[in-house]
């Protein structure tokens, strides 16, 4: 099972009710390299601002302005090796834990600033229809990076922003679900 699995599924499997920008604000599954688009969407892309790696750049801003499609047979050999700039190591239940904890808080004010980018991105081109809802979804996401980024220091006043976020959605919609809402509640301390 792998992240390019996970994004042919959303293509092959279009009843589970999620669009490609519903999983990439959730995490990044594009790749780069096997990526194609329009010269019509170069206005809208770049610049791609230097906070963003630009496959999850580009994913999002055509998820957000355009159609896209899949090619379904393999056009390239992808190899993992130590020297990827990302990827390339599958973490074990305690490396990601050790992960978590070695995270600062302020990793979501990071993320929130670069989801704020791609919200006015998206606000200033009002020229290209966007997608329904698209600054809706954005700006749910911007709420719960900026709910995760400010969890109280006490685990018990902890317990209610993040029963929140998961009776809403978020944590599913926009992290790792359970899991990250656990991390939040026992490891995250601002």
């Amino acid at each position: 099972y792998s992240h390019y699995d996970e994004l042919l599924a959303w293509f092959i499997l279009p009843g589970l009710g999620l669009l490609l920008l519903d999983v990439l604000l959730r995490h990044n599954v594009a790749t780069g390299m096997t990526m194609a688009f329009r010269a019509r969407f170069r206005e809208v892309l770049l610049p791609i601002p230097a906070e963003w790696m630009h496959d999850h750049w580009i994913g999002l801003v055509i998820a957000v302005f355009g159609r896209i499609g899949m090619v379904e047979r393999p056009l390239a050999k992808y190899r993992q090796h130590a020297a990827n700039q990302a990827g390339g190591r599958r973490l074990t239940f305690w490396g990601k834990v050790r992960g978590a904890l070695q995270a600062p808080p302020s990793a979501y004010d990071r993320q929130f600033e670069q989801f704020m980018m791609l919200r006015r991105r998206v606000a200033e081109a009002s020229a290209r229809p966007a997608a329904p809802d698209a600054l809706s979804k954005i700006d749910s996401k911007l709420s719960h990076l900026r709910v995760r980024g400010h969890l109280p220091g006490s685990l018990f006043r902890r317990v209610v922003p993040i029963a929140r976020e998961l009776s809403t959605g978020h944590y599913q919609r926009y992290s790792k679900g359970v899991y990250s809402s656990i991390v939040d509640l026992l490891f995250k301390a601002t």
